[in-house]
């Protein structure tokens, strides 16, 4: 019985004819003679299985036989993935008959399960054996994997409602600040120089883990605290601080 490893991938085209290759497949029924019942399935227990392949080896029935399962394989230092499929080349099995055989394709031998003959009458006639066989196709497929210098270009996702206030900021005043678009993160970064980055950094996980977004226009307050005012207020006290939302 012909046996392979198999794949999952399709190929968008016909393969040439040296990828693939077809295996004929073949199945033994064995039986024994029992009185008074005849011929049934039920074996001593050193017996062969009811079905076999041709090295003896159980199988299962031809009602039950599938083809062997795709698999998938990366072709080390090429950058190909190999994609092996299997299909019937013939819709149903085929019981294999000739000279040998009688009309239905059995061969009869003695109580060891040998002297193969048509004849089913005879003296020591004990068991007896059916060759099935159906054929089926390999097909192998080569598929080029994707390399480093050609990965797929990262997508940044932004906050919807960040992309809102960045749109309507834009057509303000010429003192707005246009096109603010906060990302989507944990920690919320609002940099007013590189000190009070290093402050609200510090300090971000006393905040809420919701990106905040502004609903008015971010404009310049002489009036507003520096950024030394704020690191002094908030990382400089004896314990943690939480922040309030404030408006500027």
């Amino acid at each position: 019985m012909a046996h392979k490893d198999t794949t999952s991938t399709e190929c968008t085209k016909e393969e040439p004819a040296e990828n693939q290759k077809r295996y004929r497949f073949e199945l033994y029924h064995h039986q024994r003679w029992w009185f008074p019942t005849g011929w049934s399935n039920l074996l001593l227990p050193q017996d062969r299985a009811v079905w076999t392949d041709a090295h003896l080896e159980a199988t299962p029935s031809i009602n039950n036989f599938c083809l062997p399962p795709q698999t998938t394989s990366v072709l080390p230092d090429t950058h190909q993935q190999k994609t092996v499929s299997w299909t019937w080349v013939d819709p149903e099995w085929s019981r294999y008959q000739d000279a040998t055989t009688d009309k239905n394709g059995w061969e009869y031998g003695n109580w060891q399960w040998k002297q193969w003959t048509f004849q089913s009458i005879g003296l020591g006639i004990c068991t007896r054996r059916q060759k099935w066989y159906r054929d089926a196709q390999r097909t192998e497929c080569l598929v080029q994997l994707p390399t480093a210098d050609h990965q797929p270009e990262e997508m940044v996702y932004w906050d919807s409602q960040s992309i809102e206030t960045s749109n309507s900021s834009s057509s303000g005043s010429a003192s707005s600040l246009s096109g603010i678009m906060t990302p989507v993160d944990p920690i919320i970064v609002v940099s007013f120089d590189n000190k009070g980055e290093r402050m609200l950094r510090r300090r971000s996980s006393n905040l809420s883990s919701k990106s905040v977004t502004f609903n008015n226009t971010i404009q310049v307050c002489p009036n507003s605290p520096s950024a030394d005012d704020l690191y002094n207020k908030y990382c400089k006290s004896p314990k943690p601080q939480t922040f309030k939302r404030f408006s500027i």
